[in-house]
C-alpha cells in the first residue's frame, strides 16, 4: 500500500526532475552530472538549491562536451549565450570578420538579384 503524499515529503512534482542532467537528493539538494561522450562515465557538476541552478550548470557541460549537438534544457538562452561568446571574445576575431564577410557578400547578391 502506498503512503499518502503528505508523509512521502511533499509532492511528486517538487520532486522530479523536470530538466536532463539532474536528480533530488532525500536531504532537498539538486545535484547535476553528465554521462561522458562514448564512455560509462559520469562527470559530477555539483549540488546545488535549486534544479533550475542544476539544470544551468548540465548545459554548460553539454556545450562544452558535445558542442552544438547537444541537447539543452534551456536551449533559446543557450544560442543567446553563443552569440555574445562570439561578439564579445577576442578569440573569435577571425570568425566574426569571416562571418561579416559573408552576410555582406550574400547582400550584395540579394541586392543585385532584387534590382535587375
Amino acid at each position: 500500500m502506498m503512503k499518502p503524499e503528505s508523509e512521502r515529503g511533499g509532492s511528486s512534482s517538487m520532486r522530479e526532475a523536470k530538466y536532463r542532467g539532474m536528480r533530488l537528493r532525500k536531504w532537498g539538494k539538486w545535484v547535476s552530472e553528465i554521462w561522458m561522450p562514448n564512455s560509462r562515465e559520469r562527470f559530477w557538476l555539483g549540488s546545488y538549491d535549486s534544479p533550475e541552478q542544476a539544470a544551468r550548470a548540465f548545459d554548460a557541460a553539454a556545450l562544452r562536451l558535445r558542442g552544438h549537438a547537444a541537447k539543452f534544457n534551456f536551449p533559446d538562452q543557450h544560442l543567446t549565450f553563443l552569440v555574445q561568446l562570439l561578439f564579445l571574445h577576442p578569440r573569435y576575431k577571425l570568425l566574426r570578420l569571416a562571418m561579416l564577410t559573408r552576410f555582406l557578400m550574400r547582400l550584395a547578391m540579394l541586392t543585385r538579384f532584387l534590382t535587375s
